[in-house]
């Protein structure tokens, strides 16, 4: 892939983080099925940028701007203590002065997939300054942190999660569409799952019972 082949995807990544932006400030949530299209063609287009070794800044909708993150940490990380990425999973040792933690040497290809998922806004700001204190992007940072978290010889995490349990099933109920709309509203307006909003409000309602 050359430099013009880099720019137009680059190009094309600007225009969807846009779109985004836009459909965001129009009122959509993270839930809205052309919000979702626009990630997963966001996280396809830094794929490609990734496996071409192309320089660029993760696009984050929750993370604050970069400036900002400098300001937060500076005064509570020093240099010498700052943490060495690369895009692989071979884990360097702590030296004996303790001015590194983790170095990541690059050592084999590996065949990378998008995942979207939703984190939380503490565990996003964690994972820009890693990204400020590393020098690399934020998905090198995660595919580094997931990488010590697995066991590539077994194909199996080093950590096991227990059996999550059921607290909801799917279901829908025809209401007033008014109703409707202002719980679509109250969603958007409190960053609530519209699911949220209706549980909070039959809870509420219940309590008048003695049930």
């Amino acid at each position: 892939m050359n430099n013009d082949d880099i720019r137009d995807i680059s190009s094309k990544k600007d225009g969807e983080i846009i779109k985004f932006k836009n459909y965001i400030e129009s009122g959509k949530d993270m839930e809205d099925a052309v919000v979702k299209r626009i990630m997963k063609n966001i996280g396809k287009l830094e794929t490609t940028l990734l496996d071409a070794k192309a320089n660029f800044i993760p696009f984050n909708p929750n993370s604050t701007s970069i400036e900002e993150e400098k300001e937060i940490i500076i005064d509570k990380v020093s240099v010498n203590k700052s943490l060495t990425y690369d895009d692989h999973n071979e884990v360097g040792s702590k030296n004996e002065e303790n001015t590194k933690k983790k170095k990541i040497v690059k050592k084999e290809k590996i065949n990378k997939k998008t995942i979207g998922v939703y984190i939380s806004m503490e565990l996003s700001k964690t994972l820009n300054k890693m990204v400020l204190l590393s020098g690399e992007n934020e998905n090198s940072v995660v595919s580094t942190l997931l990488g010590n978290m697995y066991n590539k010889e077994t194909k199996q995490l080093n950590i096991k999660i227990s059996q999550k349990e059921k607290k909801a099933r799917i279901t829908s109920f025809a209401i007033n569409s008014d109703i409707v709309e202002v719980i679509e509203n109250e969603a958007i307006k409190t960053g609530y799952k519209k699911t949220e909003i209706f549980e909070i409000l039959i809870r509420k309602a219940l309590e008048e019972y003695d049930i």
